[in-house]
C-alpha cells in the first residue's frame, strides 16, 4: 500500500472526464460524505472462472452461461479520516476506472454501497479466450462480478443495500447517449434495472411500472411526426448528410415506423462499426444491409443522429421521465 491524495487520484484516472463539472462533483460527493483527501492504495490482481462458484484468497469463480475466464484488476483507496472505503476496478493498464464503490467499514454501521460509476471497455475485463472478447458485454460482466462478490465474499456481509445514480451512457465516438431513454424504448427498462435496480422514490417507482407497461403496447411513430422531431432538432451538416445518406429513405418509406425495430438497427450498426458485435452474425440491416460503415464521420453522425431524437421519441411515445436518477437494489 502506498499513501495517495484521493483527489489528484480520481482526476489522473478518470481521462474521459477532464471537465471542470465533474472535478466539482467530486469534491462536493467527498464533502458530503466527509471523505478526506489523504488515503492508502493497494492493487489486486483477480482471477475470475464464470463456471462455478467459489470463493478463496483473490480468485472467484462466477457460474454464467460462457463458462470463460476473464481477467480483472482492482484498486482498494482508504480514506485515513473515517470508516469510509472505495474500491474501483481498473482498465488493464491502471489508467482509468472500470466501476468504483464507496462503502463503509463493518464497524461503521453502514450497510449501504455506493457504485459510483460504471464504463464499458474491453479493457476493463479481459477474456482469456480472445474468441469471446467481442461476445461479452464488459459493464455487464462488472457488475455481475460485484454482485456475486458482495454475496459470497464475507468481507462485505454487513453491505444490504447498493444505490446508484443512473447516468449510464452509450459510449458512441466520444458521444455518450443516454441509456435510460434508449434502452426504455428498445426493452422498456432501464439499463440497470435489468439486474434488479429499481428507483428508489416512490413517485419513480410508479414511472418505472408505467413505462414498463407502456412498451408492451408496441406503439409506433408516423414518419411524418418523426421527420418533425429530426428537423426540430437542427441537426449540425456532417450529422444531417449522414441522415439523408443512410436513414431518410427508409424513413420517407414506412408511414408507420416501429420504434424499437428503428433503434434497434441503428444500435446494430453502432455495434458492429466499433467491434462491440460480430459481423458474421449480423443480419440484413434496414437501413444499410450488408454493408459495414467504416467512414469515421459517417459514424459520428449515425451517433449524433441518434443522440438527438432519442429524448425526443421517447417522449412522443409517452415514456414519462424519472425525477430523480437515484437506484437501490437489496442484496
Amino acid at each position: 500500500m502506498k499513501p495517495i491524495s484521493i483527489t489528484e487520484y480520481i482526476f489522473d484516472k478518470i481521462v474521459f472526464f477532464h471537465n471542470a463539472d465533474t472535478r466539482q462533483n467530486i469534491f462536493d460527493y467527498n464533502n458530503l460524505h466527509n471523505i478526506g483527501n489523504k488515503g492508502l492504495v493497494k492493487h489486486h490482481h483477480n482471477y475470475v472462472n464464470f463456471k462455478d462458484m467459489d470463493g478463496g484468497g483473490n480468485i472467484y469463480e462466477i457460474k454464467l452461461d460462457n463458462g470463460s475466464t476473464y481477467e480483472f484488476y482492482i484498486d482498494e483507496i482508504i480514506p485515513d479520516t473515517n470508516n469510509l472505503r472505495r474500491i474501483c476496478f481498473m482498465s488493464n493498464s491502471f489508467s482509468y476506472d472500470c466501476l468504483c464503490v464507496l462503502f463503509g467499514s463493518k464497524k461503521s454501521g453502514d450497510s449501504l454501497m455506493r457504485i459510483e460509476s460504471v464504463i464499458s471497455s474491453n479493457e476493463c475485463v479481459k477474456c482469456t479466450d480472445k474468441t469471446n472478447n467481442l461476445k461479452i458485454k464488459h459493464a455487464d460482466v462488472l457488475i455481475q462480478i460485484l454482485l456475486k462478490i458482495l454475496k459470497t465474499n464475507s468481507k462485505f456481509s454487513h453491505i444490504k443495500k447498493l444505490e446508484l445514480s443512473d447516468t449510464s451512457k452509450k459510449s458512441c465516438y466520444n458521444i455518450g447517449i443516454e441509456l435510460i431513454y434508449l434502452r426504455t424504448i428498445t426493452k422498456g427498462i432501464p439499463y440497470y434495472a435489468k439486474f434488479g435496480f429499481r428507483p428508489n422514490k416512490e413517485i419513480d417507482y410508479d414511472v418505472f411500472k408505467h413505462n414498463k407497461n407502456n412498451f408492451k403496447l408496441n406503439k409506433t411513430i408516423s414518419n411524418d411526426d418523426l421527420l418533425k422531431i429530426i428537423i426540430r432538432n437542427k441537426l449540425d451538416k456532417n450529422t444531417f448528410n449522414t441522415y439523408e445518406k443512410y436513414i431518410k429513405t427508409y424513413i420517407l418509406n414506412n408511414k408507420n415506423i416501429n420504434p424499437v425495430l428503428f433503434f434497434t438497427e441503428i444500435i446494430d450498426i453502432i455495434d458492429i462499426s466499433i467491434g462491440k458485435k460480430e459481423i458474421g452474425k449480423r443480419i440484413n440491416n434496414i437501413f444499410i444491409g450488408n454493408k459495414i460503415i467504416k467512414n469515421k464521420n459517417d459514424m459520428i453522425g449515425i451517433c449524433d443522429f441518434l443522440n438527438s431524437i432519442c429524448k425526443d421519441v421517447y417522449l412522443y411515445l409517452d415514456y414519462k421521465d424519472y425525477t430523480n436518477r437515484i437506484w437501490t437494489m437489496n442484496i
